[in-house]
């Protein structure tokens, strides 16, 4: 049996950096949303009007007009790797995708098509070491959250954070990476 590992979590918890982890580990391909999707969608939401400018993930136009495109051309790639039978490792924040129990039944159902084992990582950190992280890699994606920090903030406290099957673990710098991609590893099976 194959498997599917999506790693989701809020800006800055680590989704990118153990997703690497875990594909330099048991050499499954590895596919970014923000990779895939960054120049595109920025092209979208300025071409139609955003005034966050590059970056955009906050505004209506966003989260509207062009997340949901971005995330099902996101989906649709993973899911050709799915089906060509090919292990994967594919991050994005999914906050609202790994919350929804319909949703997950739905890629649960499409990975079980092709005998692929489905497994759901959420990266768990407190706001205050995000907040730093966002500091020192000084993205431009990150400016706007930075710029309204506040207002992120209290969005970011409103996220639930996923249930079961969705495996959470707690990405702190107290943490190493190796050590949270070594648990992820035992924890599941079919590594």
């Amino acid at each position: 049996m194959s498997h599917l590992v999506l790693v989701g979590g809020l800006t800055g918890s680590g989704k990118s950096t153990v997703g690497k982890y875990l594909t330099r580990r048991v050499k499954y391909a590895y596919l970014d949303k923000d990779t895939l999707t960054r120049e595109l969608v920025d092209a979208l939401v300025a071409e139609a009007g955003s005034d966050f400018g590059p970056g955009d993930r906050d505004s209506v136009i966003y989260v509207e007009r062009a997340r949901p495109a971005e995330y099902q051309c996101f989906m649709n790639t993973v899911m050709e790797n799915v089906s060509l039978g090919i292990p994967t490792i594919a991050t994005a924040p999914f906050i609202s995708e790994m919350n929804n129990s319909l949703w997950i039944k739905k890629i649960a159902e499409q990975v079980d098509d092709y005998d692929f084992k489905l497994t759901m990582v959420w990266l768990d950190c407190d706001l205050a070491i995000t907040k730093r992280r966002l500091m020192q890699r000084n993205a431009v994606r990150d400016q706007i959250k930075m710029a309204i920090w506040e207002e992120y903030e209290a969005f970011a406290q409103g996220i639930e954070v996923p249930k079961p099957p969705v495996l959470i673990y707690d990405n702190r710098p107290e943490q190493s990476i190796h050590n949270i991609c070594e648990k992820i590893i035992n924890d599941v099976e079919h590594f």
